[in-house]
């Protein structure tokens, strides 16, 4: 079976070599990869080639250990843990064993969040009080966030690492296509140095983006890609996914909530919530109360992205009644849209004239929209604080506002042109810093804090090396701008015979 490397991976061999808890905690949304990591650490750890001899319990799989755990079904001298082991999967010899993996950690909750915090803690802690192993839970998000993960993890957290884990990054996307790291090396290295890429690393990199900005980062869609560079049976496989979603959706709104029907509102609202028209279409539908209500769902779900909105520099960054959403994966962005522009009996032929022709489907938008989304969710995983900047007074508008160490950098994406950058411009004006960034390799200082950045160093660098690089003073624009001046002949990318202007 194929494995795609993630950046967990270290993470879990760090945690269980050196970390002093005994618990890790690792929860994200349906199928971004999160029990195929572990069950890939304990296979290479202790040897273990076949998968029935994984030491493993599926709470929602195995109906019998989630009723041994909130019961405490403790047997004679046993722990709670070696019962549960004991009785559910006595194939497993726990004296061989060093940690052991309890797999969908939210089916301990069938219950409202009012009622469920206590429970689920208690439970967690049952578990914990044998330390004679060490323990790896896994859990969807939607599932998680309604026993409050806020609460647990500050009740558990002597106890449990926490880590939430995303879609594939771009950084491992690369990584797993290439079979290698050095694009993503050279990468790094051309922007510490302050020199541009040479023209075939730079194009390969933009074909990376094409695709990514098109497959996505789940890991599903990423192998179905993988095997034979069909975008079309990717979206196929995404599909199945979306359908997944909904259904935990409509299962914890309704329980959550006690509201019906929401399962659509929530992909309906993400699909045309780029459009801020389309998007108070469907605010108008709810009060203040249900309109928070629904973007903390959302945020929790891990389904979709809540960027704050501010419109005022200084502005602290937390949600507020506008913000701007995205989805968690641009994967799911273009196959909703393909869905919805074609008749689904009709979706493969039409997904493949796309590729095929790599011509612009005129019920689709331009390369901006999906390379905002894309460094959405890329800032999203790495952990950066930022917020969606508009301001009614002058109709300035910036996609992203960047928090680190007290600096504020402004982020505007371009899928291309350069004619009109006034907001950011207005922004530097205050004193703060911005990046512009696109596809063209450009790399320097354009003028006083306003900096030039190819949109693939955004998805490899952290706030340290965005914010506090000293850029260089931009030259003459080089020669590599004309010789790349074309979008990459790649799925992802439409107009592919037309030059940028």
């Amino acid at each position: 079976m194929v494995y795609i490397k993630r950046e967990v991976d270290e993470l879990i061999t760090k945690w269980f070599d050196e970390n002093e808890k005994n618990a890790l905690m690792i929860f994200g949304a349906r199928q971004v990869g999160k029990t195929e990591s572990i069950r890939s650490f304990i296979r290479n750890k202790f040897e273990i080639d076949n998968d029935d001899l994984l030491p493993e319990i599926n709470i929602v799989i195995n109906q019998e250990a989630r009723d041994i755990i909130l019961n405490n079904r403790v047997m004679g001298q046993y722990s709670l843990i070696e019962s549960l082991f004991i009785q559910v999967k006595p194939q497993i010899d726990l004296e061989n064993s060093k940690v052991l993996f309890i797999d969908e950690i939210q089916a301990l909750s069938n219950l409202k969040r009012e009622k469920s915090d206590p429970v689920i803690i208690k439970a967690i802690k049952s578990i914990l009080k044998d330390n004679k192993y060490k323990i790896i839970f896994s859990g969807s998000m939607l599932g998680t966030k309604l026993f409050n993960l806020d609460n647990a993890n500050n009740e558990l957290s002597k106890d449990i690492q926490f880590v939430h884990m995303f879609p594939l990054t771009f950084m491992e996307f690369i990584e797993f296509l290439d079979g290698n790291k050095k694009a993503i090396l050279e990468a790094k290295s051309s922007f510490s140095l302050n020199k541009v890429l040479e023209v075939d690393m730079h194009t390969h990199l933009l074909k990376r983006l094409a695709e990514f900005s098109y497959v996505g980062g789940m890991p599903v869609a990423v192998l179905t890609y993988s095997e034979g560079f069909d975008a079309n049976k990717s979206h196929e496989s995404i599909l199945n996914l979306i359908d997944g979603y909904k259904e935990d959706i409509s299962k914890y709104y309704r329980e959550e909530y006690d509201e019906e029907g929401v399962k659509d509102f929530v992909f309906d609202y993400l699909l045309d919530g780029f459009n801020h028209q389309d998007k108070q279409k469907y605010m108008k539908r709810l009060n203040e109360q249900e309109r928070r209500k629904f973007y903390n769902f959302i945020a929790y779900s891990d389904v979709g992205l809540v960027v704050p909105h501010i419109d005022e520099i200084n502005q602290k960054i937390e949600i507020q009644k506008s913000p701007k959403t995205y989805f968690n994966d641009v994967g799911l962005l273009r196959c909703l849209e393909n869905w919805k522009a074609i008749n689904l009996n009709h979706m493969k032929e039409a997904l493949i004239s796309t590729i095929e022709t790599g011509k612009k489907n005129t019920n689709l938008d331009n390369n901006g929209k999906y390379f905002e989304q894309l460094i959405a969710q890329e800032l999203k995983a790495r952990n950066f604080e930022y917020a969606y900047f508009y301001s009614k007074l002058n109709s300035n508008e910036l996609e992203f506002i960047i928090d680190a160490a007290n600096t504020k950098t402004a982020l505007e994406i371009k899928s291309g042109d350069f004619h009109d950058f006034k907001s950011i411009k207005n922004y530097v004006l205050s004193g703060n810093s911005g990046l512009l960034s696109s596809i063209y390799p450009y790399l320097g200082e354009y003028e006083t804090n306003l900096n030039f950045i190819p949109l693939y160093d955004l998805c490899f660098l952290n706030e340290a090396d965005l914010c506090n690089h000293k850029f260089e003073k931009l030259n003459n624009l080089c020669s590599i701008v004309i010789d790349s001046g074309r979008l990459p002949n790649n799925i992802g990318f439409f107009n592919n015979e037309e030059k940028v202007n």
